[in-house]
């Protein structure tokens, strides 16, 4: 086993977008979470919905392809 020297801690959405950061930079590291990816996310909400647009709801290096980027899930 081998050690590295940055280990973000969290797979969140802010924890993956610095993983994806790091990782484009070539630095090696290991994200440290305590449930599966995501899961505070799973666990808080039922129907949790943003009021920004679809576009602007993505991770680095995933972006929107859905059908309509201006639309969010708030009522209208």
């Amino acid at each position: 086993m081998g050690t590295v020297k940055v280990a973000p801690v969290g797979g969140g959405q802010a924890g993956l977008s610095f993983n994806h950061e790091l990782t484009v930079l070539g630095v090696e590291q290991v994200v440290l979470e305590r449930g599966w990816i995501g899961q505070t996310w799973r666990d808080r909400w039922s129907s949790f919905c943003l009021v920004t647009p679809n576009w602007s709801a993505h991770l680095p290096g995933m972006e929107y392809a859905g059908d309509d980027p201006r639309r969010s899930c708030a009522p209208r």
